[in-house]
């Protein structure tokens, strides 16, 4: 087997909602995704109210979402996140940094 074969196969262990992935909508389609949020309050341009991320890293497989473009939308347990920028993809797997409640006041 092929290392981009390898690869392939691993990301359906990881986006297995038993291990470590849970049910997103993204853009309004149903896919599995692993959710990293951020620090509340952290560092940056980002704001959130206590007790609220404001930011997550999102990893998403490739196959569901060819062409992730900032502005998209995550629908997380309800909270609405959106894609500022895809950090990392090697064709199998996308990593998304994600924002969400940014407001100043």
């Amino acid at each position: 087997m092929s290392l981009k074969a390898q690869i392939q196969s691993d990301v359906s262990i990881f986006l297995n909602t038993d291990e470590m992935a849970e049910i997103v909508l993204y853009n309004g389609a149903q896919i599995s995704a692993i959710v990293d949020y951020g620090e509340d309050m952290g560092a940056g341009n980002a704001f959130s109210s206590d007790g609220q991320a404001a930011k997550a890293r999102v990893y998403v497989a490739a196959a569901d979402v060819q062409d992730p473009q900032q502005g998209d939308t995550i629908v997380i347990h309800g909270g609405t996140w959106t894609v500022a920028r895809k950090t990392l993809s090697d064709g199998v797997m996308h990593l998304l940094e994600c924002t969400a409640n940014e407001s100043p006041w």
